[in-house]
């Protein structure tokens, strides 16, 4: 498995995990948003004929109140109205992609979070995206130990605010099952991005990558017969010629790079992370985002 969180969330109990969604499904059923809309329309009403009918009894128009009551009645309706906007953005979660995210692990005995801090172990590896975005947000985490796909996982979204506008992506986390010495490895594989429409295609920054690399202090290496599209980074160069030897004897890493070129992979402390920068997976295809990549990991482990 992978300890992408301080706790990891497959640690929690079935049992908690019931609970857990049952009461997050109660606290977003229509019913209850129902009653809160109710009760705070009518606490509105209350309040505006009780303000009519001073009006009348003391024949006084609202020009006559008083500062402090001019105050308080404003501070109500502005409360009020924040107030019904919360509750209809909750009506709308049932259907939002956290809820989507949630019903897929609930569907296969994954567990999910809503939001996550990485532990240590991710933060040695020196991930590109990770470590070194601006004003990153990690969200909708699914996470699963190797009963699931024979192999750990977790897959979450990054929204990160640089100065060259906000970026979202869905990245995908596995454990691979290399040798002792390959956990030294830091790998960075990048798609090119030669010209301006080829940038906004693959959704490559230059500026952006290349500040991410000086970074991670990564070299970058000659180009490689086997990822003639792509650029290549390494911490180790005779250790990166070692591992090509070994994973590209199968074949499988060269064709699944070709069958999905717009996509980063980095290898490193015995992980491998992929995503496409600025892209979000739909909910429909994580599954299959999931069964390709561990097959890889499996292929090169």
């Amino acid at each position: 498995m992978i300890p992408i969180l301080d706790t990891p969330s497959w640690q929690i109990s079935s049992s908690d995990k019931t609970r857990f969604d049952d009461t997050c499904a109660a606290a977003l059923s229509m019913d209850l948003v129902a009653d809160l809309a109710v009760f705070l329309l009518a606490a509105v009403l209350d309040m505006v004929n009780s303000i009519n009918n001073n009006f009348k009894s003391n024949k006084v128009s609202i020009l006559t109140l008083t500062e402090p009551k001019l105050q308080l009645l404003f501070a109500f309706l502005i409360l009020s109205s924040i107030t019904v906007v919360v509750v209809l953005l909750m009506m709308l979660t049932k259907n939002s992609r956290s809820q989507k995210i949630r019903t897929l692990c609930q569907d296969n005995n994954w567990q999910y979070q809503e939001f996550i801090n990485f532990n240590d172990t991710i933060k040695h590896a020196n991930f590109g995206l990770l470590n070194y975005s601006q004003n990153i947000i990690f969200r909708h985490i699914i996470s699963a130990d190797d009963s699931s796909k024979g192999i750990g996982f977790n897959v979450f979204d990054c929204r990160a605010i640089e100065p060259t506008g906000v970026h979202n992506c869905s990245a995908i986390l596995l454990a691979l099952q290399l040798p002792d010495n390959f956990f030294n490895l830091h790998l960075c594989i990048s798609p090119q991005a030669k010209t301006e429409a080829s940038e906004q295609h693959t959704g490559v920054n230059k500026a952006y990558f290349d500040r991410i690399r000086s970074l991670q202090k990564l070299i970058r290496v000659p180009q490689h017969f086997a990822f003639p599209h792509h650029n290549l980074f390494t911490n180790n160069v005779g250790l990166m010629e070692l591992f090509f030897e070994q994973a590209l004897a199968t074949k499988a890493l060269t064709h699944w790079i070709l069958a999905h070129p717009h996509l980063h992979i980095e290898i490193s402390n015995g992980m491998l992370l992929a995503y496409q920068p600025n892209h979000l997976l739909d909910e429909e295809n994580i599954i299959a985002s999931i069964e390709g990549l561990t097959e890889l990991a499996k292929s090169i482990s």
